[in-house]
């Protein structure tokens, strides 16, 4: 072999080599903990599998960096620091940044309307609906996603759909799921609006403006994916498992809202700079700013890309991100200035739980601040018949339970999950057979709303009223058959009553079974449909609603 050849060969192994022994002090650490987190990070992926890469940040020092799995299964790459990652909607932290840094540099304001820079959006509507909305999440904007779906639009597997698509269909809307600023929904487009509102702004696309803030950042592997064909150097691949691992197609351009690869190290770089490390492309006061809700914004659970809540009574920082079979999550416990990441290309991987797992090792228990919570009623009454319990019950969210007998027993089942059957503890308390810490009390004798009340380890009890059957003369269910239209995003759907309160909805020729739980309220698959009636009680319409989706308009044809 000649020197050349030696050279080609040696050189890929030294510079794995060199990364590798980057300084990672994990003498911050105990033993015992350092054993419990390869252990937990070692159950995630077993064999020939996708992975993840865990780091943990303390006081500024980078304590804890794990690779576990393989990037690219074909060619079985290992993940290493090397390795990039879609992070998803944790890119949401930093296309705030940017524009967060515009408006201390005076090129954008908060309170601005966003039609200042989109006038082809929302026409007709007189009201603002401003940057910080967008960035909030209060503006009332549809999630384009959401919107996609209800288009019969798998946006996933459609080949190069870019942000100038998303434009297009935002541009269809003339309403909002409510009044700006009145309330917060979580919707992707607001992130997508804000990628074009910046690119307009500083004259070149959003994309390259933002590489050239992660480079000044040092974070130079972080990049948001315009073109999917594109090379990305050390890029890992989604897999998702279906019986047998297999790839999750990633073939779309939208980005802003995610579409964001990064390596952990890049990642664990910008965590050091939250927790203080001096950088020259930001100031101190501009990372403090990005890290808090913005100052008298109605929203508060909100801010720059990130969401504020409380794990065990302790404050906490966190975003998740998930695209397809790409996961991410990151936590942040300002207090004890620890940050915990989790990056991963496997589909079978939870990492804003593994996070939280990850944070009950590191964080002393004694700074935990749990509240104690009822786990049963103050008073028993009589066991019901199992028959008077089955039925639908619904949350004020208007989330579903429904109750069944299942071999016997009687069973809870969420949406397509399988049922989960409960076991009789005493009076009207049951529990769950595969975790008797959850626990159901019945109130069904109560005349002005039957109920029943669940009791959550840990967490306060959720309410949850019964649905009653509808009763109605079947001329009432008749009446809503026919064709219904939405301009906002060009898609016919029919009605077609079955019997027995259910309803075939055909779109596209596709048939959706749906059932009428509550008086002119259609379920099916996630979604509720509104039925719209004048004063005389004809039907004029329905509104179609889903998780990030409210009232979008079909009129009767």
């Amino acid at each position: 072999m000649n020197a050349l050849v030696k050279h080609q060969y040696l050189f890929p192994i030294l510079f794995l080599a060199l990364i590798t022994a980057l300084p990672s002090n994990t003498q911050s650490l105990q033993e015992s903990q350092k054993a419990e987190l390869d252990a937990l990070v070692l159950q995630q992926s077993a064999g020939l599998a996708p992975g993840l890469a865990v780091g943990i940040i303390k006081d500024g020092r980078i304590v804890y960096e794990e690779y576990h799995g393989y990037a690219e299964l074909n060619h079985q790459i290992p993940i290493d620091p090397r390795t990039r990652f879609n992070i998803a909607s944790n890119a949401k932290q930093f296309t705030a940044l940017c524009a967060l840094k515009l408006i201390k540099e005076g090129k954008l304001k908060l309170k601005e309307d966003i039609r200042k820079y989109l006038p082809e959006l929302y026409k007709d509507y007189q009201g603002q609906i401003t940057i910080e909305q967008l960035i909030n999440h209060s503006s009332g904007i549809r999630d384009i996603y959401n919107l996609l779906g209800i288009k019969g639009t798998t946006w996933w597997a459609t080949t190069g759909l870019n942000n100038g698509d998303m434009l297009e269909l935002l541009e269809q809307q003339s309403a909002l799921n409510f009044e700006p600023g009145s309330q917060s929904l979580y919707s992707n487009s607001n992130y997508i609006l804000l990628t074009e509102i910046i690119g307009r702004v500083v004259g070149q696309s959003f994309a390259r403006y933002a590489k050239e803030l992660f480079e000044n950042l040092g974070m130079p592997n972080t990049e948001f994916a315009t073109n999917y064909m594109n090379q990305m150097p050390n890029k890992s691949r989604p897999y998702a498992n279906w019986g047998t691992w297999k790839e999750y197609p990633s073939i779309t351009d939208i980005h802003g809202d995610g579409g964001l690869f990064s390596t952990l190290r890049d990642q664990m770089r910008w965590e050091q700079i939250v927790q203080g490390m001096d950088n020259d492309a930001l100031t101190r006061e501009l990372v403090d700013k990005s890290q808090a809700p913005i100052p008298g914004a109605a929203v508060q659970s909100y801010g720059y890309g990130l969401e504020f809540s409380t794990f065990k009574g302790i404050p906490y920082t966190y975003h998740d991100g998930s695209t397809g079979a790409y996961n991410a999550s990151v936590h942040r416990f300002p207090d004890q200035k620890l940050s915990i990441l989790v990056l991963s290309n496997n589909g079978q991987v939870a990492p804003n739980y593994l996070a939280k797992r990850c944070a009950n090792i590191l964080i002393p228990p004694d700074q935990f601040r749990t509240i104690e919570y009822p786990q049963r009623p103050k008073e028993l009454s009589a066991k019901p018949e199992t028959a008077d319990l089955l039925g639908y019950y619904k949350n004020p969210e208007g989330d579903l339970i429904r109750f069944l007998e299942e071999g016997g027993n009687l069973a809870w089942k969420i949406g397509q999950n399988r049922p989960f059957p409960f076991q009789h503890v005493e009076g009207n308390l049951y529990e769950m057979t595969e975790n008797t810490q959850l626990r159901i009390s019945f109130h069904l004798m109560n005349e002005d709303e039957p109920h029943m009340i669940v009791y959550y380890p840990g967490a306060e009890p959720r309410y949850h009223k019964k649905l009653l059957p509808v009763e109605e003369p079947e001329s009432y269910f008749q009446a809503i058959n026919g064709a219904y239209y939405s301009e906002e995003v060009d898609v016919q759907v029919q009605l077609e009553f079955q019997g027995d309160k259910n309803y075939d909805i055909i779109n596209d020729g596709d048939r959706s079974q749906a059932l009428m739980l509550e008086k002119d309220v259609l379920r099916l698959q996630g979604y509720v449909v509104e039925i719209q009636r004048n004063d005389q009680g004809q039907v004029q319409g329905i509104h179609v609603n889903d998780n990030r989706i409210r009232r979008l308009n079909f009129d009767r044809k």
